[in-house]
């Protein structure tokens, strides 16, 4: 694995806080029991024989679903001591939220053409390991065969399998997020426009601009003025 240069990296030099999560294991039966099966259900049976929540090893990016309870979390515990009644129902909600997300992997592991429900699942796992390489590796070229390995796939298999599940090919994936990595940088730190080129992988600023001005119909320029912070 190549080595990474974060968007928070880039930014600036500052401490960073991290946050580790462990949920009692009861707690996540309890959800995943309450999040699949009808009131009714939940009324008259009981949790005993509720199968082991599992889920997508992948990385989660922040959404409206997940970033509203870690930020929520994060805040009240920086604001001083929690209770347990209080963090438990807070460490709840989020376990929710996890489950939520599970579930749309779950639904569109489902759409991939595969008999077997295991099948559909690994695929979906090889599919977002790629993506996770992708987003490590934003700044260097990387050849289809390349991702393909990550994903432990065929290279016309995987693209024809990415295409059809993210609506897009992996080089087209590869640009999406090396723009949306120039667009942070451009708005949060002082770099260069050839800089900020060179550190998302492309190596001439006249075709990064082209293309940037073709996605955002702004320049760079433009963009950072617009949206300096």
């Amino acid at each position: 694995m190549r080595g990474v240069n974060t968007p928070l990296a880039l930014l600036r030099q500052r401490w960073l806080n991290t946050l580790s999560i462990c949920f009692p294991g009861e707690w996540l039966a309890d959800a995943y029991a309450a999040s699949n099966r009808s009131c009714a259900d939940l009324l008259d049976t009981s949790f005993a024989n509720t199968p082991p929540a599992e889920f997508f090893e992948t990385l989660y990016y922040h959404d409206q679903h997940l970033s509203a309870p870690i930020q929520h979390l994060r805040q009240r515990l920086d604001a001083g001591p929690v209770s347990e009644p209080e963090l438990e129902e807070m460490l709840r909600v989020l376990a929710d939220a996890l489950l939520r997300a599970q579930h749309r992997f779950e639904h569109r592991a489902e759409t991939i053409a595969a008999v077997r429900q295991s099948t559909r699942h690994e695929l979906l796992r090889r599919l977002y390991r790629a993506k996770d390489y992708i987003h490590a590796n934003v700044e260097h070229e990387l050849p289809l065969g390349e991702i393909a390995r990550a994903a432990a796939l065929a290279p016309h298999h995987f693209l024809r399998t990415f295409r059809a599940n993210f609506g897009v090919t992996p080089h087209a994936y590869l640009v999406q997020q090396r723009l949306a990595r120039a667009r942070l940088l451009l708005a949060g730190t002082d770099l260069s426009v050839h800089s900020i080129c060179t550190r998302i992988g492309f190596s001439n600023a006249h075709s990064f601009s082209n293309l940037f001005r073709r996605h955002h119909g702004l320049s760079p320029r433009a963009y950072r003025q617009r949206h300096a912070k």
